[in-house]
């Protein structure tokens, strides 16, 4: 096998372990038997453990970027109602164990200053991304310039936040009356001219 054809292999079989294990026990043995690989193996695409759990974060959040702009559209407040739906419409089980429940995992590990800042980190470029697009919004002249971008986009992201916990949580009703929708509806609402 190729080496970045072996290096996504571990980092996916890495993002199976944390959901299964989390964070903490993801450990190199458990990646190791579960990839067929040697300790050594490992090491010979990754310095340590750090390392692959960083890679595994990264490709939970490349799996968010490449959401943005498959959502991208003309009109930026379609956009952003893009990334809403195709958000709502990635709630179902094969989709949350490989990129909500990891995520909400390392969200959990936060703790460990590493990860929290990895994490913290990638976060923010996420909401960066949609600011871009309500700033491009406020120049298509649907948003009103006082709008504070990153703000709302944070907004957005708490929506986001909500359903996942509700989905992970349990509770239907939260989905089943599309209450993220709702509120995402509310926010985009507050900002248009």
């Amino acid at each position: 096998m190729r080496s970045e054809d072996r290096k996504r292999q571990i980092i996916q079989v890495t993002l199976q372990i944390i959901t299964e294990y989390g964070v903490k026990g993801t450990t190199v043995t458990r990646i190791a038997d579960a990839t067929g690989i040697v300790h050594s193996g490992l090491y010979a695409h990754f310095s340590n453990r750090e390392e692959i759990l960083l890679a595994a974060l990264d490709a939970i959040f490349e799996g968010i970027f490449e959401m943005h702009r498959e959502s991208a559209r003309e009109d930026a407040i379609e956009t952003l109602r893009e990334i809403l739906r195709r958000h709502t419409t990635a709630l179902s089980p094969d989709v949350m164990s490989t990129f909500a429940l990891p995520l909400f995992q390392f969200i959990a590990a936060s703790s460990d200053r590493v990860i929290g800042e990895a994490l913290e980190k990638k976060q923010i470029e996420a909401n960066r991304e949609i600011a871009a697009i309500i700033d491009e919004a406020k120049r298509q002249g649907t948003v009103k310039e006082s709008v504070d971008s990153e703000e709302t986009a944070w907004m957005l992201t708490a929506c986001a936040w909500a359903e996942e916990t509700a989905y992970l949580a349990g509770i239907k009703l939260f989905q089943q009356r599309g209450l993220a929708s709702r509120m995402a509806d509310l926010v985009l609402g507050s900002m248009l001219k």
